[in-house]
């Protein structure tokens, strides 16, 4: 989740020298988010404010051979600086909103690439019977003393090679695989799909 000193940043009224650097912070952030079909309206938005942002510098140029260029020019740019604090207020609170309670936790303090790694190695795990992925990686990393991207990290990168498939055959009577590194303790639960259900090391 982007951290609060980055809201605040992305939330004030852009001034001239700073607004196609927040469209482009905003993009970065909410990048992932805005390409979902469901949120295609706030990207043509930002697109829209994006391409207002490019007449005005261009007509900064012809500003000091034509004053009502210049009339023109700061009335566009307010109407473009009014419609990106709406439209960025918007984009957070709607972000906010499709994010679980566990989710939130466990992006708290992140930076964005830290989130984005997350997201992508969250994709390996199965939610099992917690509520979501998230609530899982949460119980699971804080039970076993782990921050959680490293908990994310070394189970994504557990060596199935050097492991025994537990049982051999088929799955457990819970439905699950277990594969264990014997010289070690490592080992990692997955569903028959090879979805991760936890990861860890014997006592």
């Amino acid at each position: 989740m982007p951290s609060q000193r980055t809201h605040r940043f992305l939330l004030k009224m852009p001034n001239h020298s700073e607004d196609r650097e927040a469209i482009r912070q905003i993009r970065e952030i909410y990048g992932a988010f805005l390409e979902k079909p469901e949120n295609a309206d706030l990207a043509n938005r930002l697109s829209a404010i994006a391409q207002k942002y490019r007449r005005i510098a261009e007509m900064e140029v012809n500003a000091e051979t034509n004053p009502f260029v210049g009339l023109d020019r700061e009335n566009l740019l307010m109407e473009a600086e009014t419609e990106f604090e709406e439209l960025s207020s918007q984009i957070k609170e709607a972000y906010d909103l499709n994010l679980s309670p566990s989710e939130r936790q466990l992006f708290e303090g992140r930076s964005q690439d830290e989130i984005d790694e997350m997201q992508e190695l969250m994709k390996q795990w199965s939610p099992a019977t917690y509520a979501d992925i998230a609530a899982s990686i949460l119980d699971h990393s804080f039970r076993k003393d782990y921050d959680p991207l490293e908990y994310l990290r070394n189970a994504s990168n557990f060596d199935k090679s050097r492991a025994m498939r537990i049982p051999r055959l088929g799955c457990s009577e819970v439905g699950t695989v277990r594969w264990e590194i014997r010289s070690t303790g490592e080992y990692l639960i997955e569903t028959p799909e090879g979805k991760t259900v936890t990861y860890g090391f014997n006592d």
